[in-house]
Parts: C-alpha cells; structure tokens; sequence
C-alpha cells in the first residue's frame, strides 16, 4: 500500500485526497482550535462543498478566488474548487482593494470565496469586475452583504458531486498564483496538478517527510511556498497538520510542545529572531521538532549557523520560485548540508547555470539559474509574450542569478534585476546583506542601487537594528571594508524601523527603489 501511495501517477489534486482518505479515514488531518478533523471528515465536506459549487454554477474552467486567512474553511475551498473542475485563484489577503481588484479582473474570477471583512474592501471595485458573478461568504454574514452572497454553509448543505462525475484532468490548469510582485505588476502563474503533485512527490523524497509526521501550519495558505509544503505535501501523504491563523508566537509555542510537531516550517525573519532565543537544555532536549524547514525569502548564513547552535535541529534552507510549484531545490536531510547553498536539485528537477548565451557555464561561475522538470509552470495567464520570454526550449529561465558548485549545490547570488554595476564591476546586493546580517547589531538589511554623479551607480544600505542596540553610519561601514572589497562596501547607510516587506519576509526591493527614484527626480 506504501509504494502505491508514493508512486507517481495521474491524479488530480483532489483525487490525492481522495486517496488518502480511503487509506487513513480515521486519521486526523487538520486541527484547528484544538477541533480534530479526520481525512473522512475532511473529504466529506471537500465532496459536499464540489457539489455545492457546482449547483451555483461553478463550471470546469471558471476561475473561483480564495480570500481568507487561514482557516479550516480555505483547505476545503482549495480541494473542492479541483473537484468541481474549477481553477483554484489564491488571493493575498494583505492587499488592499484595490491589489485585489487588478487579481480578480486580470485572471476574470467567476467566484469569489472570502468574508465579510475583506468583502468590503472588494465591494467598492465590483463594477470594474465585469466577469465576478457573485461572493461567497464564510462566518457571519453582515445584513448590508446578503444581497448577491452565497453563505458558505449552504454549500455544505447539498449533496455530495457524484463519485463517477470527473471534472477535472491532471493536466488541466489547476491553480493560478500570482508572482509577489516585487519586480512589478504580479503575474498569474498557471499551474496543473501533475505540475503540483510532482513536486509534492519530489519534496517527499528529499525531505524524508512521513505518515506519522505532524506539520505546524502558521504562514499564509496564499503563497505557494506554504500551500504545497505544508498542505499539499502532508495531505498526500496522510500527515496530521496542525493550523493556525497566523504568526502569533506564544501559540507556535503552545502548539509545538501540546501537538508534539515533528516538522516545523518558516521564513528567514522568524528564524533570524528565534535564533536570538536562549533556550534551555531541558527545553532543547524535550522538543518535539525533528527538522525545521526555511524557504519565501533568502536565509542568512549568520541565522542559519546561529539557529542551528541554539536549537541542535537541522535547518534545511530551499529554493523555488511560484511558476516551479513552487520547489527546486533544498539542502538534503542526510548527507552534506552547505552553509549559504540552497542545496541540490530535487529529484526529478534539473537545474543549470547559463551565460547571456543560453550556455552552461562552468562550475562556480555566476549566470542566470534555469530550471526543467515535471513541476514547471504551463506559463503566464493571458500572457503569451511573457511566457514565451520565461519558458525557452523547455526551461524555466528564473531571473535569478546562482552558481552551481563542483558537488551540485546551487548558489543563489541575487536576483538579475537587482545586480548593480559599480565602477564596470558587478556587486550582489544578497553579498552585501550577508555581511550586513553578520554585524552583531544589524537586524534586518537590504542593498540597492542609487545614482552618485560622480561615481555613477553605487550601493546604498537600508537597516533596521535589533532592539536596544545603536550604531552610525562609519560603524556599518568600516565593518564592511573589513570584509568587501572596497567598491562593494555601501556608499550611503539608512537607518530604519522596518523595511517593506512581503508576507513570506521578503524585502519588497522595489518600494525601495522608488523612493530612490522620487528622491532622483526630486
């Protein structure tokens, strides 16, 4: 039974489940304010809720948005918009209306599942949305919203899709997440659910996740980082997931030691602040967690090397990107783990580095990482030209500048649009910032490009130092002339509370660099 629910095969992603439940019907799969929910309970109301989607309407091929933060609710959409045949459109729930809006027309979403409050913030927009047929609202709905909603529990209410009734192929376009936007306006990546239950299949392997694994579930369900790792991936392979609605840390903690995780998944910024943590050797010793898992955003060597002194559990740091389902590489389990590498391939994944040439380039050389395998995008939504230029002969051209090195391990330099060029000589920003991220008072960094008329473009660095420290400009930059070669060290210093961030932790380098270009202009 083992070897056939790891094979590879075609299914769609609510057949994954479907399978699970029939293997482990008893078995918990989520649990939600201390509610257990059995895979039986949860396929249920995934079969229940595909027939009531299709009894307003939801045919194969419409569009069907999830606006919602985490919640029992969001994981029986997700599946039961595949059941029904429809294409599951994940929503950031930390736009405004306005971001909202430019999703939903860009990608013409029939329906829309969310709540009361974020309702609101659409409903002002409604008439740009020519294509938006009616909301479906989860909890209580507000007097002035019943007009044109759909109660999310009448959908529950029907009868269940008949089994015999298949709406939905493997190959077909399943899911459409939008790119974070940090380089512009967010693209919709169109995913299928051999692209997404290969990479399941592929992070299983490399993870050596099991069936008696328990998952910690705290970050967004939107971002496709969390959506395959920590929901895809347990539920295919009949783990428990434990779910909270957000980052709240005194509930990770609770939830840690009374559910007893074995897996426990983050971004770099809650690493950068537990790796800070003192922790006990009782403490140590009675943790549950076998192995931590990082990815969104990139890790600091400095956190990853902190992190693993304090806590003594592996750290495994990944890459991926949304258009690859979205992992592409990861550190392994066994075997050797290198500090600021994000590891090897995947199995069933192939990575190269190539030159302006479309060559490979020798080990250790930097270019631009591309990327081929079962788990690439079928392309860009209504976007013919943009993915013709991301998909050329069969790879994935990432816009991210690595190295491979003599062992395999892949390098992420920096993004190719954030590369500076000082004096003729190409700087990274992530280099800068891995320096940065060293001083022992620095918190958070990010490096970009500004015009110096004398010089032309230099490096400028924006930080945010940890709590109760202080430092000056002369101080982060003598530190950095220790280190870097002179053009590389940061021009310009500027200090900051905080720095504009996505919600996987990602600095948004572009908010950066329009101020930088208003000041300019200014």
């Amino acid at each position: 039974m083992m070897a056939d629910l790891f094979s590879e095969d075609g299914i769609t992603l609510a057949e994954s489940l479907e399978r699970t439940a029939k293997q482990w019907p008893y078995r918990t799969a989520l649990i939600w304010k201390g509610k257990k929910i059995s895979y039986n309970q949860l396929w249920g109301q995934v079969q229940r809720m595909a027939g009531g989607l299709c009894e307003i309407g939801i045919r194969s091929g419409d569009r069907v948005g999830i606006l919602l933060p985490n919640c029992p609710e969001y994981v029986c959409s997700y599946y039961a918009i595949n059941r029904a045949g429809g294409v599951i459109v994940p929503v950031n729930n930390f736009l405004k209306g306005t971001e909202v809006s430019y999703i939903l027309s860009d990608c013409q979403v029939h329906t829309l599942i969310t709540n009361s409050s974020y309702a609101r913030s659409v409903l002002p927009h409604r008439g740009d949305l020519k294509e938006l047929r009616q909301l479906v609202l989860v909890g209580e709905v507000e007097e002035e919203l019943k007009e044109d909603t759909v109660p999310f529990s009448s959908l529950l209410e029907g009868p269940s899709l008949p089994d015999w009734e298949r709406r939905a192929s493997p190959s077909g376009l399943a899911v459409i997440i939008y790119t974070s936007g940090t380089t512009g306006k967010p693209k919709g990546a169109m995913l299928s659910s051999q692209n997404l239950i290969s990479n399941v299949i592929s992070c299983r392997k490399a993870l050596e996740v099991f069936p008696k694994d328990r998952f910690l579930l705290f970050l967004p369900l939107f971002h496709s980082f969390t959506a395959t790792v920590c929901m895809l991936v347990p539920f295919y392979l009949g783990c428990s997931v434990v779910m909270l609605e957000g980052v709240n840390r005194r509930e990770i903690r609770r939830a840690i030691t009374r559910y007893r995780i074995t897996i426990f998944v983050a971004v770099p910024a809650l690493y950068n602040f537990m790796s800070q943590a003192k922790i006990s050797f009782l403490a140590r010793w009675l943790n549950p967690v076998r192995l931590y898992i990082s990815g969104g955003a990139p890790l600091s060597g400095e956190v990853l090397a902190k992190f693993e002194r304090t806590f003594r559990r592996p750290l495994l740091e990944g890459y991926g990107l949304s258009e690859a389902s979205p992992v592409v590489s990861v550190n392994p389990l066994l075997g050797t783990r290198k500090a600021g590498s994000v590891g090897l391939p995947l199995p069933g994944v192939e990575v190269k580095v190539v030159n302006g040439e479309e060559r490979e380039v020798a080990p250790g050389e930097v270019g631009e990482v591309i990327v081929r395998g079962n788990n690439v995008m079928l392309g860009y939504f209504n976007q013919p030209q943009a993915t013709a230029q991301a998909i050329r002969g069969g790879w994935l051209f990432t816009g991210d500048l690595g190295r491979i090195d003599e062992d395999g391990y892949l390098y992420i330099v920096d993004r190719k649009k954030d590369m500076l060029i000082v004096r003729g000589c190409n700087v990274y920003p992530r280099e800068v910032e891995e320096v940065l991220y060293s001083h022992p008072k620095v918190a958070e960094a990010a490096v970009v490009g500004v015009y110096d008329r004398h010089r032309g473009e230099v490096p400028k660095a924006y930080i945010v130092l940890k709590e109760g420290m202080e430092a000056d400009e002369k101080e982060i930059k003598r530190f950095c002339m220790e280190r870097l070669a002179r053009y590389k060290v940061p021009r310009i210093v500027e200090f900051r509370d905080s720095l504009p961030m996505t919600p996987t932790g990602k600095v948004l380098k572009r908010e950066l660099r329009e101020e930088v270009r208003q000041v300019e202009e200014g």
